[in-house]
């Protein structure tokens, strides 16, 4: 694109910067320049310098990859730009943008029959824009630091088939913890008042259930600009975010132990026509189809996190654990009100070899990862 300059001498000085341990932010007019004083600037160059400041993200439509393809399984994204001296503080609007010079005719852009507010607009030799900066809640890292790994995964039925995926968690993302005050009681058996001296009321019963506190959170991950496509289904792949609800995590993920965590679903908070690097693609395919599959959304993925520790949990050689679905810990430890521990608890009938524990279980690395990557041992 063509060059662009900070303006220092607009009366205000060059960039200003505030920064604080949580906040920080910084404005600052930068001027976008024609080849030469008398030549503007094109009309796509006006319009791309707001993608070379937001960023944005390079594969938002549905297209099924496989392994081979550059980038697959991550979110291709296209980084802002950070500040000069506190990399902590990334672009985040243009707020503003002014034409100045000498001007000429430009042709207004029409397609698909909306028509544009003027057939034609004044088209100036230079521009400034105030770009705006803000340190995010979240990591920027470049796709080149999100790993792409290989793991098993197994079915309901235990079955083992390779997958892979990628580690888009480890940015755009933040973490919300919320107590969760759930008790199990028990519908039988008393409670009996104690004292030390043996007098009224000891012995006396205590007309209430027993409770034992199931040691849960809630969790919120967040996860911004998101392709919306990651809600669809697309040519025979479905959607890890909407079909593994109500699984466990398979394996330790992100800090959480096996079992620990109980997926709630996700929930697009918010559903956007993107300021795309890709725009020409996204906008006009978006309005020649009317689709909603090249459309940017924020996610909030909830989840109910346990601390559960269990006892005489039966090891990986146990026949109860013959299927690998099946994780002896977390959600699938249930109380045992005559001592107050948990234990691991399946279903009745058949051997131990059958017998399911509560909740199946899913890797969790899936949901983070592009649902129209065709995985090496065929789409759970």
């Amino acid at each position: 694109m063509a060059n662009f300059i900070e303006i220092v001498g607009n009366g205000e000085g060059g960039m200003q910067t505030a920064i604080s341990q949580e906040e920080g932010s910084a404005t600052a007019i930068y001027r976008l320049l024609g080849a030469d004083e008398d030549t503007p600037p094109t009309v796509a160059e006006v319009a791309q310098f707001f993608d070379t400041m937001i960023g944005g993200v390079l594969n938002l439509e549905p297209k099924v990859v496989n392994t081979a393809t550059a980038g697959a399984g991550k979110i291709i994204r296209v980084l802002p730009p950070v500040h000069p001296f506190r990399p902590e503080l990334s672009a985040a609007a243009v707020d503003n943008m002014v034409g100045i010079g000498n001007q000429t005719n430009g042709a207004s852009v029409s397609i698909f029959g909306l028509p544009p507010v003027t057939a034609q607009f004044p088209h100036y030799t230079a521009y400034d824009y105030r770009v705006k900066f803000t340190k995010r809640p979240y990591f920027l890292l470049p796709d080149s630091k999100v790993a792409v790994k290989s793991a098993t995964y197994y079915d309901a039925n235990g079955a083992s088939s390779s997958i892979v995926y990628a580690e888009e968690w480890t940015r755009f993302c933040t973490t919300t913890r919320a107590p969760s005050n759930d008790f199990a009681n028990a519908t039988f058996g008393q409670l009996t008042f104690r004292t030390d001296s043996g007098t009224d009321p000891d012995n006396r019963q205590y007309n209430n259930s027993v409770y034992v506190n199931l040691q849960n959170s809630h969790i919120d991950i967040n996860w911004f600009q998101v392709p919306y496509r990651y809600f669809l289904d697309f040519e025979g792949l479905k959607s890890y975010l909407t079909r593994f609800v109500g699984t466990v995590n398979q394996r330790d993920w992100n800090g959480f132990p096996a079992g620990s965590l109980l997926y709630l679903g996700a929930t697009p908070t918010s559903i956007y026509i993107p300021a795309s690097p890709k725009k020409n693609t996204v906008l006009w395919g978006a309005l020649a189809t009317g689709i909603d599959d090249s459309l940017m959304c924020n996610v909030r993925l909830s989840f109910l996190h346990t601390a559960r520790q269990g006892t005489d949990v039966p090891t990986s050689a146990h026949a109860l654990l013959t299927n690998k679905n099946n994780i002896a810990a977390g959600h699938n430890l249930q109380a045992n009100f005559k001592d107050r521990r948990f234990y691991y608890v399946v279903g009745d009938g058949g051997t131990d070899a059958t017998r399911n524990a509560t909740y199946q279980s899913f890797p969790f690395e899936l949901l983070f990862t592009d649902p129209h990557l065709e995985q090496p041992g065929g789409n759970p």
